[in-house]
């Protein structure tokens, strides 16, 4: 007997949904936190954010340092433009996060320690100013992770 749903047809759908969630996500947030709290959503920001999610996705999943620290340089590149929007800090110190998560998993020589430090501590700045601007909820989760890391990394101070 077939089963009443089609797994291949739930997978998709299923993954499909989970795609969407972090537009839908970052959309949502930006419209439920306080205008005082945030810089007005505009499209240019959500396109930015946008950008750097998917740029950071991809190279999470590939495991690849470089194309994260290229990721990085994208969302330096929109605070340039809007340098306290909150949504964009949260990206920027992910991606450093995600990038001394890259560099550590291919084994840190001694040489390389300093520049996967400063990642974190660029990781921990980023974030802590994130937070002081919007209750997003995944920031004080993320930039828990990063003082774990900091700790690992020797740095007790953290």
């Amino acid at each position: 007997m077939r089963p009443f749903l089609d797994r291949a047809v739930v997978r998709r759908t299923l993954v499909a949904a989970l795609l969407a969630l972090p537009c839908v996500a970052t959309r949502a947030v930006a419209q439920a936190t306080p205008a005082s709290r945030v810089a007005p959503a505009s499209p240019e920001r959500d396109r930015w954010a946008d950008s750097a999610r998917r740029l950071i996705d991809v190279a999470v999943s590939s495991g690849d340092a470089a194309a994260l620290g290229r990721a990085r340089a994208v969302v330096d590149r929109a605070l340039a433009a809007m340098p306290d929007d909150p949504l964009l800090l949260h990206y920027a110190g992910y991606a450093a996060y995600r990038e001394a998560l890259a560099t550590i998993g291919r084994g840190v020589p001694k040489a390389q320690r300093g520049a996967v430090r400063t990642l974190l501590e660029r990781a921990d700045s980023l974030l802590e100013r994130s937070a002081t601007r919007a209750p997003l909820p995944e920031t004080p989760a993320l930039r828990a992770s990063v003082l774990g890391l900091q700790i690992g990394m020797g740095n007790p101070m953290a």
